[in-house]
């Protein structure tokens, strides 16, 4: 499968990634979704990379971390954020911007709550809902890295 080859490759390449895997591995302990151990690993993954690279970004656009992070908490669709548009472009970059994969992501996510989406294609609907269920993920787990990033870098 596509996603295992790319998360295969990012964990051969990032030390980091290995750090927040096991961070969200602790996650996924608490919030069992009845995933299969293997697509649960692939979602940890994917969630891992995608914090990664939003963090990158943001904080470039953003010019640091407390910019960042204050622009995610006062407007996360905002000029230098745009989560919405990071999380669908990264959907796709993986290949998960279809039916099948919003399944996928709303498996892994099953627990979490979202308002109902409008009415419409039954494709569409689940497509908005993964989004918006891991776009709201996204921005939780990306104020946890901004400010531990923040943190980290105050001290001498």
């Amino acid at each position: 499968m596509v996603i295992e080859r790319i998360i295969r490759y990012y964990l051969s390449r990032s030390a980091k990634a290995a750090f927040v895997f096991r961070s969200l591995r602790l996650q996924a302990s608490r919030e069992n979704s009845g995933m299969e151990a293997y697509q649960r690993l692939q979602f940890d993954l994917l969630l891992g990379i995608a914090i990664e690279r939003f963090v990158e970004r943001i904080t470039h656009r953003c010019g640091g971390y407390e910019a960042a992070l204050t622009q995610l908490r006062a407007d996360p669709q905002g000029e230098g954020v745009c989560l919405d548009t990071f999380v669908r472009t990264f959907l796709r970059d993986f290949l998960l911007d279809n039916p099948a994969g919003a399944c996928f992501i709303l498996q892994a996510l099953a627990r979490r709550e979202i308002a109902a989406p409008q009415p419409g294609a039954i494709g569409t609907m689940i497509e908005h809902m993964a989004v918006r269920a891991f776009a709201d993920l996204l921005a939780a787990k990306t104020e946890e890295a901004l400010e531990m990033a923040g943190a980290t870098m105050e001290e001498p």
